[in-house]
């Protein structure tokens, strides 16, 4: 009787044993394998890459042999502009298309462990950048309960405007900030300042504090850059009369 028990708890076992192995052979977790530098003793070659155009974040793939799976020993170049290295399978690797690749010239190099590049390949094919016209917003929100916007100054994520309407690109002389200058709503209801450096935004001056009428344009004087010109015709339908207003 006990040699029949012991049996079949050694046929449980055994069948308990298959069971795991099949698991982990039809589709069972299977841990990564840790990422490996190319094979010192096995050549590096590069063969071709696809797509040769495409826009920025277009996905390239560079393919070839020995390139290893480790990506911190990958280094591609667009144009001299360093791309994101997604991954490596060894045979094939994914890069990025990165900003201002206008270039075109796609480098490969491969690192061994001690990070000395030990293989460098630049494709005889330029990679053709698409330059796509993107539209974000800079500066300034709508009142979602009224749907409008008013005159708040403050920093980018709080500001409001009524209607930018003409701008100038200034620097200031005295912090080297990035400034525009920003004619708010069509006739000038504020002038605004724009920090780019600071991503704040502030009121110049309002239009009954600047004595004008119905501004139409401005400019900064050449070459010093000291004065901005503001064009206002005066309520009469022309665009003569100018304000100088130096160093708002």
């Amino acid at each position: 009787m006990r040699k029949k028990i012991f049996a079949s708890y050694f046929a449980i076992l055994i069948l308990i044993g298959y069971v795991v192995t099949s698991c982990s052979q039809e589709g069972g977790y299977v841990p990564p394998e840790p990422p490996v530098p190319s094979d010192p003793s096995k050549p590096i070659t590069f063969t071709d890459y696809f797509p040769k155009e495409g826009s920025m974040r277009t996905l390239i793939f560079i393919e070839g042999s020995n390139f290893g799976t480790d990506i911190s020993k990958i280094e591609v170049a667009i144009g001299g502009v360093p791309a994101p290295v997604i991954g490596s399978s060894g045979t094939k690797i994914c890069i990025m298309v990165p900003r201002r690749s206008n270039r075109g010239d796609v480098v490969a190099r491969i690192k061994d462990e001690s990070g000395q590049v030990v293989k460098e390949h630049q494709f005889e094919d330029l990679f053709t950048l698409h330059v796509a016209l993107q539209v974000n917003t800079l500066a300034g929100k709508v009142d979602p309960q009224t749907n409008t916007s008013s005159i708040i100054d403050g920093p980018f994520e709080e500001v409001e405007f009524q209607a930018p309407w003409w701008l100038e690109f200034d620097k200031d002389p005295e912090t080297g900030d990035k400034v525009i200058y920003c004619i708010d709503a069509e006739g000038m209801a504020a002038m605004r300042r724009i920090n780019l450096t600071n991503q704040e935004v502030s009121t110049a001056f309002m239009k009954g504090q600047a004595g004008v009428k119905n501004v139409r344009a401005m400019l900064f004087d050449t070459p010093t850059r000291d004065t901005l010109l503001i064009v206002d015709d005066n309520g009469k339908g022309n665009w003569n009369d100018r304000h100088a207003l130096p160093n708002i």
